[in-house]
């Protein structure tokens, strides 16, 4: 099963289908479609239908995945069918041993970028609370406008506050006052149901 795809409506999908049908693809599946996008149907349905022994041809790589990562998903899912993948520009064949070694180089790679990905945002992070930077969301509100907001919202009869107005009064949205579990419902419910 062949697999053609370019990113726009004006590219043209000649040069790649010439290509597969003298490899000698029997199905071609087209795509126009962007290389950022993760919504490939016609690819999805190729995955769907394999089956052992199929092969799937592309012309380049790049016209299977976004980047890396989504390579090594993609060739995992074809040989998780039992079928094999055939790229004709770089001369990958996973039927032979060098195709498959190819993908496993491929893998290390993109674990090797992860790794140092993670290994440099540690450091950065690091760096950065070590200069006394204060990381993640900037609390906004202290300890006692909280205890604060709590005691309004535990107000009962005419003295009573919504948690819109609470919110109002102290200047923050209401989704500030329902992240720190400043509701009615969990104010007055029973203590031992209480999270």
């Amino acid at each position: 099963m062949g697999y053609a795809r370019v990113s726009t409506q004006e590219q043209h999908l000649d040069l790649q289908k010439a290509a597969l049908t003298r490899y000698g693809v029997d199905r071609t599946f087209e795509e126009k479609v962007s290389a950022v996008s993760s919504k490939r149907f016609q690819l999805e349905l190729i995955l769907k239908e394999l089956v052992p022994g199929d092969e799937v041809v592309v012309w380049r790589l790049d016209r299977l995945a976004r980047n890396l990562e989504d390579l090594i998903g993609k060739i995992k899912q074809i040989e998780d069918a039992g079928a094999t993948l055939v790229s004709l520009t770089e001369r990958i064949d996973m039927k032979t041993a060098s195709g498959r070694l190819l993908v496993h180089i491929f893998g290390a790679v993109a674990e090797f970028e992860r790794a140092i990905i993670r290994e440099r945002t540690t450091a950065g992070l690091k760096v950065l609370k070590d200069r006394g930077v204060k990381l993640g969301a900037e609390k906004k509100l202290s300890p006692q406008q909280i205890d604060r907001a709590r005691a309004m919202l535990m107000r009962t009869g005419k003295r009573s506050k919504s948690v819109m107005q609470v919110a109002k009064e102290m200047g923050v949205s209401h989704t500030t006052l329902y992240d720190l579990g400043l509701s009615k419902r969990k104010l007055f419910a029973p203590q031992h149901v209480r999270k």
